[in-house]
């Protein structure tokens, strides 16, 4: 797959962001099944998920860096992008 295609791939997706009246129920307990019937084992993992109607990418990124300052490896995602569909996710600043 190259950049094009993942491209439209990523756009073709359902946005949340523009579908207003959804008629799903976000919980973090559907996650949480969700990932235990695939058998991903997030466990050790130490994750932050931010949520919210307003300053989700703010709070994201300051808590991205405050964590990168400190000498952590820190991965961040957010989403819709601004300019590029890059800028969607980072690991330590990359």
């Amino acid at each position: 797959m190259n950049f094009e295609s993942a491209l439209r791939y990523l756009e073709s997706l359902d946005s949340w962001e523009r579908d207003r009246n959804s008629e799903y129920d976000f919980d973090l307990e559907r996650f949480r099944k969700v990932v235990e019937d695939v058998g991903v084992d997030y466990s050790g993992f130490r994750i932050v998920h931010t949520a919210g109607s307003k300053g989700k990418g703010t709070v994201c990124h300051l808590v991205f860096e405050l964590l990168r300052r400190e000498g952590k490896k820190v991965g961040l995602f957010t989403s819709p992008h601004l300019r590029d569909v890059r800028e969607r996710i980072r690991i330590d600043g990359e």
